[in-house]
């Protein structure tokens, strides 16, 4: 099961996201967040390259994130069994 992210303060640490970007399709963990819940909401995939967005752009459409969907603990995708902890973004 999948939900839009369409508001501030809906992801939260740890959760599983597809995101669709203008490079293409990806998947990530939301690694940190920061200003949870604001305008200013950040969300951190992999701090050492550096690659997050912000979610207020991501929703205007001017974000390098199109669009991300929170996917639910329990769906199960293949892509999941390749996925390796700590990696950042994994393109499909």
């Amino acid at each position: 099961m999948t939900k839009k992210v369409e508001a501030f303060g809906i992801i939260k640490e740890g959760d599983r996201l597809a995101l669709f970007t203008c490079l293409g399709k990806y998947y990530a963990h939301a690694k940190i967040l920061i200003n949870s819940g604001t305008d200013n909401e950040e969300v951190v995939i992999h701090k050492g390259q550096n690659h997050y967005f912000i979610v207020d752009r991501m929703l205007k459409g001017t974000s390098w994130v199109r669009e991300a969907y929170i996917i639910s603990k329990d769906h199960k995708e293949p892509w999941f069994k390749y996925y390796k902890k700590g990696n950042g973004i994994k393109n499909l």
